[in-house]
């Protein structure tokens, strides 16, 4: 039976994606030096909603890692034909839109996923359903010592070559692989199985704690770029261990709350489809993030955030509603 406590938090990590797309695409990249002089308060602003929506991805993983995925050739085949069936609607809708520009190979090579950049999160996802039953066995049967020392020397490998120095291994560089994903899955793993003194804090307690070092972050981050260090982007990444923390900790706030509702068990079916349709790379920079940067142009303060806010919620229930036809027909399929 679904949580819809935890399916709540699935639908709120996408709609940070959805955020945190907009941000590093459509503003015109992180504040620069003289930007942080000359209004400090967008700065900080913009650090704050950057850092906020920046756990979203590492939200996902955690999510999967805390019910166990249990993958069988259904459930892979099903993924499959999920991604399969947003990349030929974006396809066909890309064709009728401009013929000329995308009808070609190079364009349809999008479709499978073949460009590295290409819906990355779907590809590294899909080595982590492979692996995790694997994960599951070594999880369940070691002691929560030893399951707790290997997270430990995972991180400390990470923190070293996936965050300080990322750019030298580009492999783990930035959390933007299948190996952070392992490292994220044990750890809500372990956090499910072993619950810890600190699970008694509220929902409150813990969401107050979250924002608390999201606004602390972004202060920090405006103030080394305002001291003319442009290394506030490092903070950020999915491998940052603040990034991972302040998951950590969303995730568990989540988890304290119980309730029931059938509506939000709908939507978070589907939520994957959320990112499917905008973060196609051609339709992401393409068309979405240059969307939102003319709303930016062309607006300021709380008409752009309100407008920004109803596009979004526009991409979201659009990508719901089109994955309901797509669920239509892979029972369909699967009936037969």
């Amino acid at each position: 039976m679904r949580q819809s406590n935890m399916e709540l938090l699935r639908i709120f990590a996408m709609f940070l994606i959805l955020i945190i797309h907009a941000t590093s695409m459509s503003l015109g990249g992180l504040p620069t030096i003289e930007q942080s002089h000359n209004n400090f308060g967008y700065t900080h602003s913009f650090f704050f909603f950057y850092g906020l929506s920046s756990v979203g991805v590492n939200l996902f993983v955690l999510i999967s890692g805390w019910f166990g995925i249990r993958p069988t050739l259904k459930s892979f085949f099903k993924l499959l034909f999920q991604v399969l069936f947003f990349t030929i609607l974006a396809f066909c809708v890309l064709i009728i839109t401009d013929k000329d520009k995308y009808l070609n190979l190079n364009t349809f090579s999008y479709v499978f996923l073949i460009p590295s950049n290409q819906l990355w999160f779907v590809k590294a996802y899909l080595v982590l359903m492979i692996l995790a039953p694997v994960l599951n066995t070594f999880a369940e049967s070691c002691s929560s010592r030893q399951l707790l020392k290997t997270i430990i020397a995972f991180y400390v490998f990470q923190t070293i070559y996936g965050w300080c120095f990322a750019d030298s291994t580009p492999w783990i560089g930035g959390g933007y692989s299948p190996i952070s994903f392992l490292g994220l899955y044990l750890t809500a793993r372990y956090l499910r199985l072993y619950p810890q003194p600190w699970y008694r804090w509220g929902f409150a307690k813990l969401t107050g704690l979250f924002i608390l070092i999201i606004f602390a972050l972004a202060l920090l981050s405006s103030f080394i770029t305002y001291k003319g260090y442009p290394i506030a982007g490092r903070l950020y990444a999915y491998s940052s261990p603040f990034m991972i923390c302040a998951a950590i900790i969303l995730l568990i706030a989540f988890s304290r709350l119980k309730f029931q509702n059938n509506f939000i068990n709908w939507v978070a079916i589907s939520a994957f489809a959320v990112y499917l349709t905008h973060g196609n790379e051609i339709i992401l920079r393409g068309y979405y993030a240059p969307f939102i940067g003319k709303i930016f142009n062309n607006n300021s303060g709380i008409v752009f955030i309100l407008l920004v806010f109803v596009f979004m919620l526009s991409v979201f229930s659009i990508s719901i509603l089109l994955d309901k036809i797509r669920l239509y027909f892979w029972n369909i399929i699967t009936k037969k």
